[in-house]
């Protein structure tokens, strides 16, 4: 049997082809994802049609039902990220196809994130790059990130994480979740507390129907 892997994750291997390499060594073809960005229904169920792989890395595109149905020779869904709402899992285990995701790999890269884009706000960063790109030298009043009170609701690995980089800035951190992990910088309450209190509040929970317009 031709043993094929399909990336369907639009970015695997653009900036290390180790792990490209790695998988070139270990299967007989490595298809990749043609269109450089999500994948529709269609379009990844036409991939799994065309190539039969034994096993996806797969990205965010919709795995339904119909898709998997057309899988003969699947095995395993490896989930280059966290969230797996994406595919049907319940007819993944009906078909014996494992399932699996990467969830420490975007931790620090997100946690970084959320606070340089805390920091932007604050301080109108990008405000300020637009206004000197466009001629103009406005200096906007920004506010200091020291002594705020930070409000996480999910802390999960990246919460926490979030939460260990902003005590750094001096901050008080709140967190809200309904399984608390308990960290030494953060004060768990309600939610309710948490969105009077908060001078910045931070989503860091995957999306669920439970969670649906939270804020």
């Amino acid at each position: 049997m031709n043993k094929t892997i399909l990336v369907t994750t639009s970015s695997f291997g653009d900036f290390d082809q180790t792990p490209l390499n790695t998988l070139k060594d270990k299967f007989d073809r490595v298809v990749l994802n043609p269109f450089g960005r999500k994948l529709t229904e269609n379009e990844v169920q036409s991939l799994i049609m065309d190539n039969q792989p034994v096993g996806m890395i797969a990205g965010v595109e919709p795995l339904t039902s119909g898709v998997l149905r057309e899988a003969k020779y699947l095995k395993v869904i490896s989930r280059a990220g966290i969230g797996v709402n994406n595919i049907d899992g319940q007819f993944a285990r009906d078909l014996d196809i494992i399932v699996t995701n990467t969830p420490e790999a975007p931790t620090i890269p997100v946690a970084e994130l959320t606070v340089g884009m805390i920091l932007s706000l604050l301080r109108q960063i990008h405000r300020t790059d637009q206004n000197i790109r466009s001629g103009s030298w406005v200096r906007p009043m920004g506010q200091l990130l020291y002594g705020k009170t930070v409000g996480l609701i999910g802390c999960g690995r990246i919460g926490r994480n979030v939460a260990t980089l902003l005590r750094s800035f001096g901050c008080n951190i709140l967190g809200y979740d309904p399984v608390p992990n308990e960290h030494e910088h953060i004060s768990y309450v309600s939610l309710e507390k948490l969105l009077k209190s908060s001078d910045i509040v931070s989503l860091h929970l995957p999306y669920s129907t439970e969670n649906h317009h939270l804020i």
